[in-house]
Order: C-alpha cells, then sequence, then structure tokens
C-alpha cells in the first residue's frame, strides 16, 4: 500500500488524501515522523481536512504533546462534527488532562456518532465514569463492550476490577 500512494503521489503531489493516506500507513507502521511529515503536507495542501487532523493529533498525543493533540482534534471535529474516532481521541486526551467530564461528554458524542470501534468507545466511557466514582454506570458500559465484543479482555478486567471494588465497598466480601 505504501509503493501504491508514493505512485499517487508522484502522479500528482497535490492528492491530500494520497499525503494522508500514506501517512496514516506510516504511523500504523511506527514510522511517525516520516508519517507525521505526509499528514503535515496533507495539511499544508488543505488546512481543513479532517482525518489529517486527527493523524497529526494521534502522533501528538502518543508523543505526550496532549494540549496540542487536543487542538488537533478540535480542529478535525469543526471541520467534520460527527467524526466518532475524532470524538474517543479527544476523550482519550481529555482525560490524560484530567477532565474528565468533558472526556464523558466526547465518548457519548462518539458513541452518537456510530463508531467504527464501539467496543472500545464504550470501555474508554467506562474507564472515565469509573475514575468519577460512578462505578454502575461504568460496569454498564464495560458490558456493552463485552456485548459487542465478547473477546474483549480489557472490557472484561475492568469489569471485574469494578466489581470487586464495589463488592469490597458495600461489605459483601468478608474476611473469616
Amino acid at each position: 500500500a505504501i509503493q501504491q500512494y508514493e505512485k499517487a503521489i508522484q502522479c500528482d503531489p497535490t492528492d491530500r488524501a494520497a499525503h494522508n493516506n500514506l501517512g496514516h500507513i506510516l504511523l500504523l507502521r511506527g514510522q511517525l515522523d516520516r508519517g507525521l511529515a505526509e499528514c503535515r503536507e496533507a495539511l499544508r495542501l488543505d488546512p481543513k481536512f479532517p482525518e489529517a487532523h486527527f493523524n497529526v493529533g494521534n502522533v501528538l498525543f502518543v508523543r505526550g504533546r496532549v494540549d496540542e493533540a487536543i487542538q488537533e482534534y478540535r480542529l478535525a471535529l469543526k471541520k467534520e462534527p460527527g467524526f466518532a474516532a475524532a470524538h474517543d481521541h479527544l476523550g482519550l486526551a481529555l482525560a490524560e488532562r484530567g477532565q474528565l467530564d468533558d472526556a464523558i461528554a466526547e465518548y457519548r458524542r462518539a458513541l452518537g456518532s456510530k463508531p467504527d470501534f464501539p467496543a472500545e468507545v464504550h470501555n474508554h466511557l467506562g474507564l472515565a465514569l469509573a475514575a468519577r466514582g460512578r462505578v454502575g454506570e461504568a460496569a454498564a458500559q464495560y458490558r456493552e463492550a463485552l456485548v459487542l465484543r465478547p473477546d474483549f479482555v480489557e472490557a472484561r478486567q475492568n469489569l471485574y476490577h469494578v466489581l470487586a471494588a464495589t463488592a469490597l465497598t458495600s461489605g459483601e466480601h468478608r474476611g473469616g
């Protein structure tokens, strides 16, 4: 796929989608610098290209530049308000900053926008709810994630931890 996008760019260096798609593939393969450069080229060609803002945001987030990632996700959403993955990743970045209520709102927006990976969004929402102490709601989100993807180990572990913590605090578990 890399060679195909490189060939498309040779044929038309102004093809923003080819630059962005090449950048995305490079990012997935761990070539962050080159992938970021391709996504930035897509943005140079079209500063309002939501998918390129999203990809740039992902690199910035991975590199710990969370505030800049938040800005990129918001730029993607400004152009495409129903971009579910951008809502989800904005939620992750906001949660990283401790802005849990805003993160919860973004996860709910992601779910309302029909995400490609709804189980992951339910899991993310569950994590933010649990961090807020809303364990019943968190458990419901983990269960929903498991309905959608029964083999989702992380959601199963998160559900177990929430249920175990709830049992311990409610006095259901007594030594003796």
